[in-house]
């Protein structure tokens, strides 16, 4: 008999560090996204778990997919409470990590859908800009124009 409960996740796997980047990973929200098995070869104490992670970029929104077998009862608690999840504080992924365009999470309450095999959290994100100035974000016409007077 085929087992209709089982919800296959396509997804980019990765290392999800809870916390806010802001107390060192303590507190609410998502601290750090790494590539998969990155935190181990780093010796990472942090509290962290793998999740699947898709990116739709026609809405601006990237879906992490925690398998339930790997949030123990603390963690589940903590930050998946009342089926929300909130994140204290913007936090970037970088390219390298999501195969795309690096990308800003939002703060913001974020609702988690549970089913048998997973919790879902879709979090809304900006994508971070490509030139950068001491610092300060550079309008791309801006350095276009420089590199063509220099």
């Amino acid at each position: 008999m085929k087992d209709t409960n089982y919800v296959v996740v396509k997804g980019l796997p990765a290392d999800v560090v809870f916390g806010d980047p802001r107390k060192k990973c303590a507190g609410h929200g998502i601290c750090r996204v790494t590539t998969l098995g990155a935190l181990v070869e780093e010796g990472c104490g942090c509290l962290y778990t793998m999740a699947f992670l898709r990116l739709n970029e026609f809405n601006d929104t990237i879906t992490f997919s925690f398998p339930v077998e790997l949030i123990h009862r603390e963690l589940r608690e903590t930050y998946f409470k009342n089926n929300t999840f909130l994140m204290e504080e913007d936090v970037s992924i970088e390219s390298s990590v999501i195969k795309s365009r690096a990308i800003l999470l939002k703060k913001g309450i974020y609702n988690v859908i549970a089913d048998d095999n997973h919790l879902m959290v879709t979090i809304k994100f900006t994508r971070k800009e490509l030139f950068r100035n001491s610092g300060k974000t550079t309008a791309r016409k801006e350095v276009i124009g420089s590199l063509l007077r220099n």
